[in-house]
């Protein structure tokens, strides 16, 4: 008779220590790359359309004080701070479309409405993202009264081209003298 040998399931044994070998086979998982792809474009992403907001926000803040300070300039006819908004070869299109070309013209256009005439801006300033054109509203009194809408183009950080489109201007009353 043949003896048969029984044979006992041991479980295996696991090597620990600095010359044990750590395999990884197919049934376990390795990390995925798709995924920390995935994680690092969306972050990338994130940085550019932060980056792109930055830069849409400082031009469109310069574009609005340029824009403050031409109004401030205009109201106060003042030669220096027009020259400071306005590019040297800039051109400003009238309501009536007389074009006013240069510096020296635009501030006797300025002087021209006369010793009362006075500017405010009404409403806030729309620009443009890249803050190459802004528009706004105003308000005039002086020789008439009136409001419009002015569209600017700037550059370099001054206006090179204003387009001015006004409403009806109502004539200032006359002034009678005593007689």
């Amino acid at each position: 008779m043949v003896q048969k040998q029984q044979v006992r399931k041991t479980t295996p044994v696991i090597e620990t220590g600095p010359e044990a070998v750590l395999q990884v086979g197919p049934e376990q998982p390795s990390a995925m790359p798709w995924l920390i792809g995935a994680l690092i474009f969306t972050t990338l992403a994130f940085l550019a359309l932060a980056g792109w907001t930055a830069y849409q926000r400082y031009h469109r803040t310069t574009a609005e004080h340029v824009v403050q300070n031409a109004v401030t300039a205009w109201d106060a006819a003042a030669p220096a701070a027009l020259a400071d908004v306005y590019a040297p070869d800039a051109v400003v299109i009238e309501a009536d479309g007389a074009r006013v070309v240069g510096i020296k013209a635009i501030v006797a256009d300025a002087r021209g409405k006369g010793p009362a005439f006075s500017l405010t801006q009404v409403g806030h300033i729309d620009t443009t993202p890249d803050g190459a054109f802004t528009t706004f509203a105003y308000r005039y009194a002086g020789h008439g009264r009136g409001s419009g809408i002015a569209v600017v183009k700037i550059a370099g950080g001054r206006i090179i081209r204003q387009w001015n489109f006004e409403t009806v201007t109502v004539p200032a009353p006359p002034t009678t003298s005593p007689g």
